[in-house]
């Protein structure tokens, strides 16, 4: 697209910028018939994208409502563009109505995207005569560096393939009929049905050495387009179909240059297709790994993504090597969290029906547990405690041999510091006593079950010593160990 103002550059500029083009070469490296990078990237709504082409910025936002149609397109949906350039864009844009070159722009997008049918208008018609879809796509330049053509056609198409509709419900027949726009929990969004993807590749003339054939420029810069004679956009689908050709005036070309430049648009135009392509599909991988997420916890995902890195983009050199996106989280979408099964993270049951919690520690037992399940705990404490070395309690179940903790009844007056085993083995085992009382076993003072109480022996000691052997007598007799 031509510069609004092309008296904004030196002739000592323009001078620099010609001898390098007739050598060959360009101010920013490149070669006469090499593109500037691309990146891609949509937003957390749907029908937001963002297409830098170098240093252009371009942002597209594509939105949809239910309106009554033209009486003469009954069964037809609408489709409008909106260009706007921004001030910060560029010195030379002002605020207000839309320029020449903005309304220049629109008309070209509706004949590139609209007008060549890329887009199915009648799959766009919930009730004839009645209620269709209108889809408004607003195009904001903010960034001006040369070249708004490709720009704008990739981000208005990348915004349309990225945009869902909502679906409806339809009750009654004829003028009775209502429509009814349903949530994303009670039906899918759909997307736009298109025919083909027209992508557009501009080209810059520039006058040969001494009236010889004119020099080509692809994807021309801001200070290219101040010097350029003339410029062709050329609009072509995956099929190698021209869809559009816009040559707004200066140097004429000849039937054979314009076949040539057609051949070299329809090499240029195919890399662009590519990185949207590429975007699209690691978008649609993100939402599914984020869908197979959501499936799990029993919610629904809705059409608005969360923000920070939820944005997927790719950029031409990427799609072309076949290397990942240069963004974290496209490696992020493909990841999965992992269920959390029981059988995994949640400790094996014990074998003295005491209960444990989930940093493995014993909890208290109900009172239903069997009697014969408790004396069998009794047993192997007594036992353990026999084979435990000194400072140690072993805790039961699958659990290690960890330090002693001092419990509520210490040793009895008197008694040495290192008491026999079995004297040990009773000390662990407790007391019980005859009343119809609930007690607390303590086992290492680790394991407290409470139990109904009956008379009951103790486990024997291994040696078959004195503090082994059961009580009787009073409520709080306790006998003697020493």
């Amino acid at each position: 697209m031509q510069h609004p103002l092309s008296d904004t550059i030196s002739t000592n500029e323009e001078a620099f910028i010609l001898r390098a083009l007739e050598s060959g070469l360009r101010v920013d490296g490149r070669r006469l018939l090499e593109a500037r990078p691309l990146r891609v990237e949509f937003g957390a709504g749907s029908g937001a994208c963002e297409v830098r082409l170098g240093q252009t910025s371009v942002l597209a936002t594509a939105t949809a409502e239910l309106v009554e149609p033209y009486p003469d397109r009954a069964a037809e949906g609408l489709l409008q563009f909106f260009v706007e350039f921004s001030p910060m864009a560029s010195p030379v844009f002002e605020p207000g109505r839309p320029s020449e070159p903005a309304v220049e722009l629109m008309r070209l997008l509706e004949r590139t995207i609209r007008k060549s049918q890329a887009i199915d208008l009648e799959a766009l018609c919930v009730v004839a005569s009645k209620r269709v879809w209108s889809v408004r796509c607003d195009i904001t330049v903010t960034d001006h560096r040369g070249n708004l053509t490709d720009a704008a056609v990739l981000a208005a198409l990348a915004a349309l393939r990225h945009l869902r509709l909502p679906g409806v419900a339809v009750s009654g027949n004829g003028d009775d009929a209502e429509v009814e726009v349903l949530s994303a929990e009670c039906a899918e969004p759909q997307p736009l049905v298109f025919h083909h993807t027209p992508v557009a590749a501009s080209l810059a003339f520039f006058r040969g050495a001494e009236g010889g054939a004119p020099l080509v420029l692809l994807d021309p810069s801001d200070r290219e387009e101040l010097v350029m004679l003339g410029s062709l956009v050329v609009v072509l689908n995956q099929h190698d179909e021209l869809c559009a050709l816009h040559k707004p005036g200066g140097l004429p070309l000849a039937p054979a240059q314009l076949l040539e430049c057609v051949r070299e648009a329809a090499a240029a135009v195919q890399p662009m297709r590519e990185a949207l392509e590429t975007a699209l599909a690691l978008h649609h991988q993100q939402l599914q790994a984020r869908a197979a997420a959501l499936a799990k916890t029993g919610r629904v995902p809705t059409q608005r993504e969360p923000p920070g890195d939820a944005a997927v983009s790719v950029s031409v050199p990427a799609a072309l090597e076949g290397a990942p996106p240069p963004l974290a989280a496209a490696a992020a979408a493909a990841a999965v969290v992992q269920p959390l099964t029981s059988a995994a993270s949640l400790p094996k049951p014990r074998l003295d029906g005491a209960k444990l919690g989930l940093d493995g520690k014993a909890l208290h037992a109900t009172a239903a547990a069997p009697a014969a399940a408790a004396a069998a705990a009794a047993a192997a404490a007594a036992t353990a405690a026999e084979a435990a070395p000194s400072g140690a309690a072993f805790l039961g179940g699958e659990s290690a041999w960890d330090e002693a903790v001092p419990t509520t009844a210490g040793p009895a007056p008197g008694a040495s510091a290192a008491a026999p085993a079995p004297a040990a083995a009773a000390a662990a085992a407790g007391a019980v006593d005859s009343d119809d009382e609930e007690e607390t076993v303590t086992l290492g003072s680790t394991l407290e079950a409470p139990r109904v109480g009956t008379t009951r022996a103790a486990a024997p000691a291994a040696s078959g010593g004195a503090g082994g052997a059961p009580k009787s007598g009073g409520k709080n007799k306790k006998r003697r160990v020493g």
